[in-house]
């Protein structure tokens, strides 16, 4: 009975391909291609009484006008038509494949799906902005439909739309990780624009709010409008505010459009003043201005329709007014009129080639898709320019006006002195109250005699007045004798001159004070300058006011300690406890390591070996932090490596033993911290008093020597338990899975990847059941941090010169490790492009590193990677480039009984002068350990 139902399944579908011979050709979907535009590959069918349904459709196929848009997008206005588009895709892989269609105009009242399935039978998806939100099949702004595409197969779609609104078809068909791009992109691209919108709204509010200028509140109300009315037409009206209410989203489109061309003629009218530059264009704009109050109410009454059409006739028509009305006004030399022009002519280029596109005049690209809301943007930034500029004319002009009235003023204030007296008593009570060290230095230097309380509060000098002020203000402070002298110096040159030189020397003048306050406890004090000037305009008195703020300047270092141990806390966090407290322990031992060899003798004689230990042993640890992301740590560690990498680059430069000693010094303080707030913070310690202590060479020892003596052997039960459990205890503390390790090591490779912009490679770990102690696990970390670190740098390359190359965007490592014997050997590799052979060649005679004149084997070339301080990187970068790398892991491998080496591979896919490779490292097998096969461990122990 199966098989029957097969067969005729395959002959239903066959008579169904047969009847739909019309189709066009079939898309072949292939899963390397994030994105096919299929706005071009669809047949196109007009309704016009909006009569045919699908089975119509289906069984009509061939007698119907189908016809192809002569255009990149199928655009059709306004129509009272329904539209039909069939599509065929085909899948040529033996997968499913799944896509997702995406018809990206958000504004079709209904749209129904279908997919015809493999067996001839449809299914229907129907949405629209006429329902509501949580209807939709993929919750989005526009229409997605998932799109199953079975393996070998082909697959028909069909797609009907009818609107009162415009119909475009803009249709597009994304893989799944494409679709993820797109989404986020286009909510990044809405995000700028609407929170630029947000934040011009919210200056030009606070501009209103300081100068009380109706302008500015017209154009914050025009701004608020026009972003909300590109919120709906772009789709988010319906998917966020009203997602349960379609009929009201429709009629908000053209309610905020109306008020926003109402507002928009409102601000337009005051700013450009058109009922003086151009009172013809100026009752056209006061019609227009009308239509659009009457049309505010009307909106939300009147058809669709008609509504939806005003509103694209009054944005068709109203920028172009009011541009030619800015000219006017700036051609009669309205100034503020010159960024009026340019605000709508951008808002205008930005409109008309978003719609130039939309029909198919220029091909489609982000840039043209958000064109409105380039151009919207850019109008509202340069109109906010333009009312700036207006504001200045206008305080220019309030300026002439303050002039002469000041001149008033001046033939008023001849007989005030008992008013003078009056204050002058006023001010002699402020300075005794008062809580600032406020005094004048005089022409003499010296201070006046009318300063406040505190000020003599805060010296507590019996001669206050017969010191000098700079003396009395300086001396003892932080200040250096060179920024006293500069400071006594401006003071000095300014007295009974112009004021001039104030401006110009007040530069010297400190803002900031720390001295002894009279207790003897140090003081903090924000100081400020002023001139008094005399009737000629010259510096008679120099006016100082002390503010002391000792305990603000307390309470923020406290806040910045806080701060900064948050800091700790939160890269600390992000770092799983296990990987934290070895890569502590790690850096303790490199760093005791770096101790022992900075007070060696051979340093002292500039030994250049050691130098190069002490660099690698650093470029190790700083390359560890960084892959965690504890910043603070690879900065100190990383300007200590740029040091010995000075010092080898440079070899007359002086080696200074002291400073290594701090710089190393200051390594250890920092990671103490990190380790003091991981235990006291955060409750990561190594430390446990309830723990007995071995060193692990001991373990390891005693756990060999009881495997081996008891392997083979027959024991009574009762031993063979307890062997067990020890061995068991001993197996779990020495060893760990090798592709656990590897994985946690390969953990860093997204981070590395998002800092060098690359696509995160496809790792594949093979590993033959081992297990590592830990003296491997610590070299396998060491040499990763290396290895990862250079191919993602240097050997994977960039995700577009991967595709020009054939390859696909993602990279390929590939790490193998399988016992031989007493040996583990470990190969490595990736798919990037190779090592560049001639430049390797190249360097190597430069530095007379291989023979001059001689035959060079490819093996010999490839060999100088691993020499120290060649590199190939055109460019140092904080991740690699300096040659270290490939020479510290052979150093370790080395330090661990193994060997490493290079193997050259064929040709492959590497560009030209480049050659595949892998590494070969050859270790003992007594850094690991197999799955337990030979004796069989009490697991519940």
């Amino acid at each position: 009975m199966s098989g029957l139902s097969s067969l005729f399944a395959l002959v239903l579908q066959a008579l169904f391909l047969a009847s739909a011979a019309f189709a066009a050709a079939p898309v072949i979907v292939q899963p390397e291609q994030d994105l096919y535009f299929l706005s071009r590959d669809v047949l196109i069918l007009e309704d016009e009484g909006g009569s045919l349904g699908f089975e119509d459709i289906r069984d009509r196929g061939s007698d119907l006008k189908w016809f192809r848009f002569n255009g990149d997008i199928p655009n059709f206005g306004f129509s009272k038509s329904a539209y039909w588009l069939r599509f065929t895709l085909h899948n040529p892989t033996h997968k499913d494949q799944v896509w997702f269609l995406e018809l990206a105009y958000p504004l079709h009242d209904h749209v129904d799906f279908y997919r015809v399935h493999p067996d001839g039978h449809s299914t229907r998806v129907s949405t629209g902005d006429r329902k509501p939100f949580h209807e939709r099949e993929i919750l989005h702004r526009t229409f997605i439909f998932r799109v199953d595409l079975p393996a070998d197969s082909h697959s028909d779609f069909y797609l009907r739309a009818h609107s009162e609104s415009s119909l475009q078809f803009p249709l597009n068909l994304w893989s799944p990780k494409g679709m993820a791009g797109m989404l986020s992109k286009q909510q990044f691209a809405l995000g700028i624009y609407f929170g630029s919108m947000l934040v011009i709204a919210l200056y030009n509010l606070f501009i209103y709010v300081t100068l009380r200028n109706a302008l500015y509140l017209y154009y914050i109300i025009y701004i608020v409008s026009f972003g909300a009315f590109q919120f709906a037409i772009s789709g988010l009206a319906l998917q966020y505010l009203m997602p349960n209410h379609p009929d009201f989203a429709s009629r908000f489109l053209p309610l905020v459009g109306s008020f926003a061309a109402l507002w928009g003629t409102t601000f337009s009218r005051k700013f450009l003043q058109t009922d003086r530059y151009c009172p013809r264009l100026d009752r056209l704009i006061k019609f227009i201005w009308l239509n659009s109050l009457v049309f505010v109410g009307v909106a939300l009454v009147a058809p669709y329709f008609i509504s939806i059409v005003y509103g694209a006739l009054v944005a068709a028509f109203l920028p172009p007014v009011l541009e030619v009305a800015a000219i006017l006004a700036w051609r009669q030399g309205y100034r503020p009129a010159r960024y009026f022009v340019l605000a709508f002519s951008a808002l205008l280029v930005g409109l008309t080639l978003y719609h130039l596109s939309r029909l198919g005049i220029f091909p489609s690209s982000p840039l043209l898709e958000y064109g409105s809301q380039i151009g919207s943007l850019l109008e509202v930034i340069l109109l906010s320019l333009a009312l700036a500029d207006k504001i200045k004319v206008e305080q220019s002009q309030d300026h002439l006006k303050i002039a002469d009235l000041n001149k008033e003023l001046e033939h008023h204030i001849a007989n005030v002195e008992a008013e003078v007296e009056e204050k002058t008593r006023d001010i002699r009570s402020i300075m005794e109250h008062i809580p600032l060290g406020i005094f004048m230095i005089k022409p003499d230097q010296k201070v006046h005699r009318d300063h406040s309380q505190s000020f003599r509060e805060m010296f507590a000098h019996a001669d206050l007045e017969r010191i000098e002020a700079t003396t009395l203000l300086f001396k003892p402070s932080h200040l250096s004798a060179d920024q006293v002298s500069q400071a006594t110096s401006c003071v000095q040159a300014t007295l009974g001159e112009d004021v001039l030189n104030f401006d110009v020397n007040s530069h010297a003048l400190p803002q900031k004070l720390r001295r002894p306050g009279p207790d003897g406890t140090e003081r903090f004090f924000d100081l400020t300058w002023n001139t008094i000037d005399n009737a000629e305009g010259k510096v008679d008195k120099i006016l100082v006011t002390l503010r002391d703020v000792t305990d603000i300047r307390k309470l923020q270092e406290r806040s910045q300690e806080q701060q900064e141990e948050l800091e700790f806390i939160s890269e600390i966090l992000n770092v799983p406890t296990p990987r934290f407290l070895r890569f502590i322990q790690s850096c303790r031992d490199l760093l005791e390591e770096n101790m022992v060899l900075v007070h060696s003798q051979g340093l002292g004689k500039k030994n250049f070996d050691i130098l190069k230990m002490l660099f690698i042993n650093m470029h190790t640890i700083k390359g560890s932090a960084r892959a965690l992301y504890l910043k603070k740590m690879t900065s100190v560690f990383h300007d200590l490596e740029q040091y010995y990498a000075q010092l080898q680059k440079n070899p007359a430069l002086s080696w200074d033993l002291k400073k290594m000693e701090r710089d190393l010094q200051e390594a250890e303080a920092i990671v103490s911290v990190y380790e003091r707030i991981a235990r006291e913070k955060l409750g990561r310690s190594t430390e446990s008093h309830r723990h007995v202590e071995f060193h692990v060479e001991q373990v390891e020892s005693a756990y060999r020597g009881l495997a081996q003596a008891v392997e083979g052997q027959t024991l009574p039960d009762e031993i063979k338990v307890g062997v067990n459990r020890v061995l068991s205890l001993f197996h779990q503390k020495m060893f760990r899975s090798a592709q656990e390790i590897l994985e946690d090591v390969c953990a860093s490779l997204p981070a590395l990847a998002r800092d060098l912009q690359k696509d995160v490679p496809v790792v594949t770990i093979e590993v033959d059941r081992l297990l590592m102690s830990d003296k491997a696990e610590e070299l396998i970390r060491h040499a990763f941090v290396h290895l990862l670190r250079n191919t993602m740098d240097h050997g994977i390359e960039s995700p577009e010169e991967r595709a020009r190359c054939g390859k696909s965007r993602q990279g390929n490592i590939t790490i193998l490790m399988e016992r031989h014997g007493t040996r583990v050997i470990m190969i490595y590799r990736d798919d990037g492009r190779g090592l560049d052979l001639a430049r390797l060649r190249e360097i190597g005679l430069a530095r007379q590193l291989l023979p001059e004149g001689g035959v060079h084997r490819p093996e010999e070339i490839a060999d100088l990677i691993f020499h120290s301080g060649l590199s190939t990187a055109n460019q140092l970068t904080d991740i690699s480039g300096r040659g270290v790398g490939m020479d510290a892991v052979r150093r370790f491998i080395h330090q661990a009984g193994g060997t490493l080496r290079i193997v050259l591979l064929p040709q492959g896919k590497a560009a030209d002068h480049h050659r595949l490779f892998q590494l070969v490292i050859d270790l003992p097998f007594e850094l690991f350990e197999q799955a337990k096969d030979h004796i069989e461990l009490d697991q519940s122990a």
